[in-house]
């Protein structure tokens, strides 16, 4: 007996001209589109015998004994689709009713499921998935060049990168520094020698920014796609150590 099991239906309206899909997982503000397919490599789209558009379910084989019964079991691999970062975070879900769902029975006839002799049967089920805020976070190097004499301002800027879900509150905090030092106060070190430098979150460079909460740090809501913070250094006038190669090192934390 073959078993032309459960052809995927849904909406005509989302199914492009010549095959199937992509489906919509809906939620109250929003939707993601998603696949159903036949192999584990997620390369077949499980079909259906219902529209007049390819591809068609799978023929799944079942030995069934003489006066007995017969038993299988197949997989539906689901893959929702990539590139969806402005679907709003909460509780999405794709009904598959009994109607949607038939089984075409026929023996082994040769004649293959196309043209079902028998008894049709039906099942339902649910397609679902929970989002949940989340974000990620990168940052650029502040590199101020080679300098001479610091009897000046020198100003530089960097960038914080940040991608968070949609609606999702965030702060962006910046540590103290390998001197544990306060945001305008901090070093960058060679050896037991230091240049003293400050981060701002403006560009004159009167906020600034560290990691005390409420204070100095910044907030931002995301919006699923990445969103550029600058981060503005300053090196203030100060006494000029001996040459060389002068570091710090700052951690990023994104709290939502």
């Amino acid at each position: 007996m073959r078993d032309s099991s459960v052809p995927m239906e849904h909406s005509a309206s989302r199914l492009p001209q010549g095959t199937i899909g992509p489906f919509r997982l809906m939620t109250g503000g929003g939707s993601l589109a998603y696949q159903l397919y036949s192999d584990p490599a997620r390369q077949v789209v499980w079909g259906s015998w219902i529209w007049a558009l390819t591809p068609r379910p799978p023929e799944i084989f079942v030995d069934v004994p003489l006066l007995g019964l017969g038993t299988t079991t197949t997989t539906i691999y689901g893959q929702v689709r990539a590139n969806q970062p402005t679907a709003p975070v909460g509780s999405y879900s794709s009904a598959f009713s009994a109607a949607q769902t038939p089984f075409r029975y026929r023996y082994n006839d040769n004649n293959g499921c196309a043209n079902p002799a028998g008894i049709q049967g039906t099942t339902s089920f649910t397609v679902s998935l929970q989002t949940a805020k989340d974000c990620l976070v990168s940052a650029h190097d502040i590199d101020f060049g080679n300098r001479g004499v610091l009897s000046s301002n020198i100003d530089q800027d960097g960038q914080v990168t940040v991608t968070c879900s949609p609606l999702t509150p965030y702060v962006v905090a910046l540590g103290p520094g390998g001197a544990n030092a306060g945001p305008t106060a901090r070093r960058m070190t060679k050896g037991a020698e230091s240049i003293t430098y400050g981060l701002y979150r403006n560009a004159v460079r009167n906020l600034a920014w560290g990691d005390t909460a409420g204070s100095d740090t910044a907030s931002q809501t995301g919006t699923g796609h990445a969103q550029n913070l600058p981060v503005h250094a300053r090196i203030p006038p100060q006494t000029t150590p001996t040459p060389g190669a002068y570091s710090d090192t700052i951690v990023v934390t994104v709290t939502y």
